[in-house]
Formats: structure tokens, sequence, C-alpha cells
């Protein structure tokens, strides 16, 4: 989620949540667990690359001659390889589109945490 957006949504949420008033916590109070005084409300920008990696890992996850499949693995480029097991065939973006490129930064970012099951078996 790009900066000026994801300022934008937390903006809006402050204003929805206080009804327009001034803060009683701080936001960063308000993601903390309940048993840590917070609200447990998640944040936004991990929401979004959440559900930004899970619908990459799920349209691959589609049969390989289904359209879906084919787009996400074209635009994803030779970076597709870090999602299949096989380097999938037909022609590859030069550079993966923004969202893609992001996509991948994330996967990048948790993949060598030790989660169970992997994160490619979700």
């Amino acid at each position: 989620m790009p900066y000026q957006v994801a300022r934008t949504v937390k903006s809006q949420f402050i204003r929805f949540f206080w009804n327009s008033k001034t803060p009683l916590v701080k936001y960063e109070q308000l993601g903390l667990p309940r048993e840590k005084g917070g609200w447990n409300i998640p944040s936004a920008v991990v929401l979004a690359e959440t559900y930004a990696l899970k619908t990459t890992l799920r349209v691959l996850r589609l049969r390989e001659e289904h359209p879906a499949r084919k787009l996400a693995t074209y635009f994803l480029g030779v970076q597709s390889r870090l999602f299949l097991q096989t380097q999938a065939p037909g022609p590859k973006a030069i550079n993966p589109t923004p969202f893609y490129r992001h996509v991948i930064g994330i996967y990048k970012r948790i993949a060598h945490l030790n989660l169970d099951p992997p994160l490619l078996e979700f």
C-alpha cells in the first residue's frame, strides 16, 4: 500500500473511531492485544499486504491452464519461480508490475520465518 494511501486510511480510521474528537489513546495502542490494554484492531497496511499475498498464492494454485494463473505468472516474470516448484511455460514480463513487485517483496520478507505450515502450503 503506498505511503500516502496508508496515511489517509489511518487518518480516516482515527477520525471514525474517535468520532472526529481528540483521540484518548495513541493509534499504536489500539493495535495491541486486549490483554495488554489495546483494542486488538489490525493495521490497514498489514491487512492490505496479507490480502495481496494471499490472493496471489490462491491464483497461483489454480490449474495451469486457468487464464488468471497465466496472467499472474506472466506479470510476476521470472520471479514466479519463488512461488512455483517449476518455471511456468510461456512468455514472462521483463519487469514485474508494481503490485507483483510488492507481493514479491512481502514474500521475501516473511519467507525466512519458520511458519508451520510453510507459507506456500496455505
